[in-house]
């Protein structure tokens, strides 16, 4: 929830080029997202904790991401 209302405040501050640009390297931030926490599970853990490691790692790299995006690009904190 959070990020999806950082990324909603980043693409309402900037125009139709800047937002294409900024919806590109988000997209490919998401898919960076997935498949690293996709290769940390498959690295690290057999069996039922998989998904788990998975979840927290998708977790983690989503909280940083969103923290990145705040500072660098002045989003108000909640």
């Amino acid at each position: 929830a959070r990020m999806r209302r950082v990324v909603a405040h980043v693409r309402g501050q900037l125009d139709g080029e800047e937002q294409a640009a900024f919806d590109r390297a988000h997209a490919a931030w998401l898919t960076f997202r997935d498949r690293h926490a996709l290769f940390i599970a498959q690295s690290y853990a057999r069996g039922p904790i998989r998904a788990l490691i998975q979840a927290v790692t998708l977790e983690s790299l989503t909280s940083a991401w969103t923290a990145e995006l705040e500072t660098q690009l002045g989003v108000p904190h909640d």
